[in-house]
């Protein structure tokens, strides 16, 4: 995925806004779960590991953006949901 405007200082930027949709998006795509919301989950998963969800300025970082992490997530949540 690319993030449009990397450390974006605009609070209501629609550029970064869509970015965001389109990320929320992808992630309900590839696990194929369109009833959760991912982006919180996904919030949560990269801050469990260390990573920076977001930037100062409250959009999504870089890494989050990042597709090594986004399958990383798909795989742990795939691995979850499936669980007994």
């Amino acid at each position: 995925m690319i993030l449009r405007h990397e450390n974006c200082q605009i609070a209501r930027c629609e550029t970064c806004m869509e970015d965001h949709e389109l990320l929320g998006q992808k992630l309900a795509a590839l696990t194929r779960d369109y009833n959760t919301d991912h982006l919180g989950r996904y919030h949560l998963w990269l801050t469990q590991n260390n990573i920076p969800a977001e930037t100062t300025f409250g959009w999504a970082s870089a890494e989050s953006f990042d597709e090594d992490n986004i399958y990383a997530y798909v795989v742990s949540w795939c691995g979850q949901s499936s669980a007994p």
